[in-house]
């Protein structure tokens, strides 16, 4: 198949699952004049920045940012199925934290996957935070407004690729100031005990943040995580065993193209715990 047929079905795809997704019409339009935003269509359907409220099936109600990288993020999880296989052998849990939650479509899709969950989301990018608010509001949901590392400190938040590639791991001096807080601050704010999924997207920084994981990975049941860089499957697993907690590794997609895989991982030698 060449280039250009590729990128028909490509197309053609999104657009029959973004129509499937949509509780009506209306919506539909509302998604596909946000994707038609980041198209060579974008000056004639969206000539200026919006902020659109859709409603789908697997996210319910969620507000998207045209000229943004949001549409990517719903295309992932709505049309290309980001989470569904990495998910599916789970039994529902109580608690997930969300490292890296961009604007809270993955929240979103937790929660309505997972009605009973109390999620713990945390970003860093001042615009993504608000909509993050937006999205989540009135849900069983806590935000912690800061980037997550190995230690604290002040760093600089960049991005090449848009909203939802904000990193820590840049070149020093360049960017926007952002506070760094570690995993104990946030187990602290969002009053977690246990972490029965947690879910890292933090573009590089899970190479520090499981370098030292002794003090809370044993709190982890199921874990998500993209793996940056030159951080694989083998590294992680040895940063949770030397942290004292072992795992396997249910399911791994490697995303060569875009410089990462997605490794799903369940911790082993806890029978006797009803998620494990």
């Amino acid at each position: 198949m060449g280039a250009v047929q590729q990128r028909v079905a490509r197309y053609t795809r999104e657009v029959i699952r973004y129509g499937r997704e949509s509780a009506s019409v209306r919506d539909f339009a509302r998604v596909m004049q946000v994707r038609l935003s980041q198209s060579k269509a974008g000056p004639v359907v969206c000539p200026r920045p919006v902020v659109r409220r859709v409603r789908t099936r697997a996210l319910g109600e969620a507000v998207l940012r045209s000229h943004t990288t949001d549409i990517s993020v719903l295309g992932e999880l709505l049309v290309w199925d980001g989470y569904e296989r990495a998910v599916a052998p789970m039994p529902a849990p109580r608690t997930v934290l969300d490292l890296g939650a961009n604007t809270g479509l993955a929240a979103l899709w937790f929660l309505r996957r997972w009605p009973d969950a109390h999620v713990v989301c945390v970003e860093p990018e001042v615009g993504n935070v608000a909509t993050l608010r937006t999205n989540l509001q009135d849900l069983d949901a806590r935000i912690v407004p800061h980037a997550v590392g190995g230690t604290r400190r002040t760093a600089q938040l960049t991005t090449t690729n848009g909203e939802f590639a904000f990193t820590i791991t840049g070149t020093a001096g360049q960017g926007v100031p952002v506070e760094v807080v570690t995993m104990d601050d946030v187990l602290a704010v969002g009053d977690l005990p246990s972490i029965d999924l947690l879910k890292v997207d933090i573009e590089g920084a899970e190479a520090e943040l499981f370098a030292d994981c002794a003090g809370w990975i044993d709190r982890v049941r199921w874990m998500v995580v993209e793996c940056h860089g030159g951080y694989d499957v083998e590294q992680l697993l040895a940063d949770c065993k030397r942290g004292g907690a072992g795992f396997e590794v249910t399911d791994l997609d490697e995303k060569p193209g875009w410089g990462f895989s997605v490794v799903t991982a369940r911790r082993v030698g806890t029978s006797s715990d009803p998620l494990s």
